[in-house]
């Protein structure tokens, strides 16, 4: 014999559910945006400038040479310039703290 519940208390249970599932969810997304992990992992081919900011122009606000051979983390987040030049967002290895955007030319493979 199972319990039988009333259609009251099985529409509390599932309003119950329902209300921790929302906040589960809302705990995770929260800490996976402070997180955030990396998309790709790539090495740089050449020096690359970090840039702090973005325009059509280009970069702009140079924080720090990042240095060839070393990794660059990539938020797949692109951008093209008016030069036609394409753009990757993430963070070298030589400053895992600290994110900007590369040229695409100095990492290919992101």
């Amino acid at each position: 014999m199972g319990i039988a519940l009333s259609r009251r208390g099985r529409l509390a249970m599932l309003a119950a559910g329902t209300i921790a599932g929302s906040a589960i969810a809302l705990t995770g997304t929260a800490s996976a945006a402070q997180v955030q992990p990396a998309d790709y992992v790539c090495n740089l081919t050449g020096n690359a400038y970090l840039y702090q900011g973005m325009s059509h122009a280009g970069g702009y606000d140079p924080l720090f040479t990042l240095h060839k051979g070393r990794g660059f983390h990539s938020y797949e987040r692109y951008f093209y310039d008016d030069s036609h030049r394409n753009w990757v967002y993430g963070y070298g290895a030589e400053h895992p703290g600290v994110t900007g955007w590369i040229l695409l030319s100095h990492a290919p493979q992101c």
